[in-house]
């Protein structure tokens, strides 16, 4: 009866992260109450028990006031990565679900939209960064006269730089050129025999 209770509650599980005393991510298999809706963890004969800190939440440099917009700690970006990572999943809202169930105490801390642009802006390994070559350059103005300000859609087709990178290069650009910005990276690249290393002028940190 036992087993059959265990096999039951496996299929309507999940896995939660712990942290292990020398600080390495395991996860741990929860099970969610079809009555309470709230998720408790899994053990068995079947799954070794696993030594965790039940909570790191006294450990986050996240304040009550404004925590939405306030700095990821480590803990919330080693959360995020190794799910998106381990799992090939990118279930923003659940991931969001599972940082606010163990380390902010259930508290709705962070959404759904804040976990997919702390990975697109910055934990995806694919994100290029560094300086812009002419040849970004001439590909974010030819994009931008197809799209305008989209720049998710010009961010997509644009190999590793972000939806911020491309809007803030953009942005530099427009300023400094002045003007029409394609017509006058073309009339650049007409000059030159071919694309140089380095892009008209680099941004200013």
């Amino acid at each position: 009866m036992a087993h059959q209770n265990y096999e039951a509650a496996m299929q309507n599980q999940c896995e939660m992260p712990a942290f292990t005393d020398n600080n390495q991510i395991v996860w741990i298999p929860y099970s969610q109450s079809p009555i309470t809706g709230e998720l408790s963890p899994v053990f068995s004969a079947n799954y070794p028990s696993i030594k965790y800190s039940a909570t790191v939440s006294q450990n986050s440099s996240l304040n009550r006031g404004g925590v939405r917009n306030a700095q990821w700690t480590k803990e919330e970006d080693e959360i995020l990565y190794d799910h998106v990572v381990r799992h090939q999943n990118k279930s923003w809202a659940l991931i969001a679900k599972k940082i606010n169930l163990f380390l902010h105490n259930g508290e709705e801390l962070r959404q759904g939209k804040h976990c997919r642009e702390r990975w697109c802006n910055h934990l995806d390994p694919n994100i290029k960064k560094g300086d812009w070559d002419l040849k970004e350059d001439l590909e974010l103005a030819t994009l931008h006269t197809k799209y305008g300000n989209s720049w998710s859609l010009i961010s997509k087709a644009m190999n590793g730089r972000t939806e911020n990178a491309v809007k803030n290069r953009w942005n530099n650009l427009h300023k400094r050129l002045k003007g029409n910005v394609l017509e006058k990276i073309m009339e650049f690249c007409a000059k030159e025999s071919s694309y140089p290393k380095e892009s008209l002028f680099q941004d200013q940190e």
